[in-house]
This record gives structure tokens, sequence and C-alpha cells, in this order.
């Protein structure tokens, strides 16, 4: 989707780069943040998070620390048959038990594990990047769009002939029926780059304390069963 808008973004935007406010920089400098994130989409979708076996579960269990709560040492992984690893998980879609699993992200389709925390990591990164960059060209673009246009002090009318002095809402709607191309990827920028710096804070959050999303769950499914 994301792939999608900018494609329709750039079909609006390049009739206004460079500009004024625009440089021709930025014609080339879009497109380079939009390869790095396909890029590390792709690395990603084919990363692995790790995966626990008969072979290697010895290697986990030394010097896992079991919770009596959350994590019960004598817990073994009905499907697969191996004992339980603490922080570990089996995942139906994946079909194997994830050593420090944190979710199951369907934009990659593959679970975030040990193995691949820190690439899950950087493609938020960079994702967080590219949309808040696509969002900031699009403000410059339609600022130059509205004085290029002189819109704030132009003077609108409807298909009934009826005269209308420019305000932000009419700009507004201008702009939506002019360049909607634009005005659709600018919109869609901001709701995700938005979504995503929550998310950067979020797992950056999980980092510092050590813990991951299936941490947290199992804590707080654990706090309420022995509450209740």
């Amino acid at each position: 989707m994301l792939f999608a808008t900018y494609a329709w973004f750039m079909h609006g935007f390049i009739y206004y780069c460079p500009s004024t406010r625009l440089s021709w920089v930025h014609l080339y400098l879009m497109p380079v943040t939009w390869a790095s994130s396909l890029l590390i989409f792709f690395i990603s979708s084919g990363s692995s998070p790790g995966q626990i076996t008969k072979k290697n579960v010895k290697e986990y269990l030394k010097g896992a620390e079991f919770d009596p709560f959350v994590h019960k040492e004598e817990n073994e992984c009905k499907i697969c048959g191996i004992k339980r690893v603490p922080r570990s998980k089996h995942c139906r879609l994946c079909g194997f038990c994830v050593p420090m699993i944190d979710h199951h992200c369907v934009w990659i389709n593959a679970c975030v594990g040990e193995k691949n925390y820190k690439l899950f990591l950087m493609f938020l990164g960079i994702h967080m990047v590219w949309t808040t960059y696509g969002f900031v060209l699009s403000v410059f673009a339609f600022w130059e769009v509205i004085d290029s246009e002189h819109l704030l002090t132009a003077t609108f009318m409807d298909k009934e002939g009826n005269k209308y002095t420019a305000d932000y809402m009419i700009v507004a709607q201008y702009l939506l029926e002019a360049h909607s191309p634009m005005m659709f990827g600018a919109l869609i920028y901001l709701v995700c780059s938005v979504l995503l710096i929550l998310f950067n804070i979020y797992h950056h959050y999980l980092v510092y304390l050590n813990s991951t999303t299936a941490d947290k769950m199992n804590t707080s499914k654990a706090q309420h069963f022995y509450s209740t």
C-alpha cells in the first residue's frame, strides 16, 4: 500500500520540484528513501527469527531462568513435543517454536524473534524516516501550490455561480479536488508516520526494559490469573 502511495504521490509532486521551496535534490533523495524501504522490507520478509528444535533445545535451556508464574520448568510445547524455553512460543503460522519471540508480524509475514529483532527495528526505523520525509515534502509542495496560485487571496465559485472568499477550508477542498493524488499520498504518509513513530518508541522502550511484546502479554495474563 505504501509503495502504491509513493507512486501516486510522486505523480503530483514531480511538477513542484524543483521550486522555490523544494530543491532538485529531493527528486533523487525521495526515490533513494523509497528504495531503502523496499530493500529492508524484502530482507526482513526473508529473515529467520530463530528456531528451537530437538537438536538445539538443550543449548537454549542452558542458563535459562524459569519463572514459576509465567515459564514453568516442566512446561512442554504440545505441538513440537520439546521442553518450553523461557520467553519462547510456538507460532502456528510459522510452524515452529521461536526463541525470545516478540510477535508474528503480518507486514513482513514472519515472526519477530531473537535472530531478526534488530532487523525489525531497522525496518520500523527506515519506514518511519521515509513516511515522515514524504509528509514533510508534501507540506512544502502544497505551500508552493498555495503561493504560486495565490489561493489564500483568490475568489472561488461553485457550480451554481456563487462566489466565496478564500479560507482554509475552501482551499483544502480545492487542493483535494485539483491535486487529489498528492493530497491522498500526504494523508497516508501522515497516518503511517504517526503510527510508525509510536511503534518505534514502544519497541525501543521494550529494548530498554529488556522485554518483548510477548513478555508483556504473558506477564499481564499471569497477573490477571493469580489475582482472581
